[in-house]
């Protein structure tokens, strides 16, 4: 397929929620569509860097070229407990504590542990020295029986630390469901995203204004 041609497959979804364009031609809609997706950022010759387009098959960005700088990412999650199950942790200790042991110090460690492991487990991610890693669980938000975890990571290399830093949030908030599902298993882990990253191509920053935290209901 050329890489100016929208994959009608591509389209079923919006061909499924847009029905005033039921009576449009293929060409129509293809054409009406484009111009929809063109508004939001999308182009029809996208390509991504992980395929070789030549062979249509998966490959590992070349970085060979680029400059080792100092790169930095921060990525966030959450997970809220039953009431009673949060209330009971608390009063044990300022570590909570299960029957496995500390849950916020094992977590951490998890977590850290998995930053330096994340080109194992994520197919395309480059094997790269990681310089920093700070993982922080704050247990204070005692009104939504929730945990907000904290990854940040940081190296000298020639490409960014996002996904060690999402790797290690995450596995950082399922060891923690691995060490509390003897008391509940009613617990959700949510809102895994990046926060920021800095020093790559371009910067990026959430905006915390339309981000809020909602606890699961």
């Amino acid at each position: 397929m050329e890489n100016n041609t929208l994959s009608n497959t591509c389209l079923i979804p919006f061909y499924s929620t847009m029905q005033f364009t039921s009576k449009l031609s293929v060409s129509n809609k293809n054409n009406f569509l484009t111009a929809c997706l063109k508004i939001i950022g999308f182009r029809r010759n996208l390509s991504l860097s992980h395929v070789d387009i030549t062979k249509n098959l998966p490959k590992m960005v070349d970085v060979s070229s680029k400059n080792s700088t100092l790169r930095e990412a921060h990525s966030r999650c959450f997970i809220t407990f039953p009431a009673n199950v949060f209330d009971d942790l608390s009063k044990l200790n300022c570590n909570f504590q299960s029957k496995k042991g500390p849950i916020i110090s094992t977590s951490i460690v998890a977590g850290i542990m998995a930053v330096k492991r994340t080109s194992d487990l994520i197919p395309f991610c480059h094997p790269i020295p990681i310089t920093s890693c700070d993982i922080q669980i704050d247990k204070s938000n005692t009104k939504t029986n929730t945990l907000e975890i904290n990854c940040y990571v940081k190296t000298s290399s020639q490409t960014g630390v996002e996904m060690e830093a999402l790797t290690g949030a995450s596995t950082a908030a399922l060891t923690v469901y691995d060490m509390c599902k003897a008391l509940s298993q009613n617990m959700v882990i949510s809102d895994l995203r990046l926060v920021s990253k800095t020093g790559g191509k371009s910067d990026y920053c959430i905006d915390d204004s339309i981000s809020t935290h909602s606890p699961p209901l």
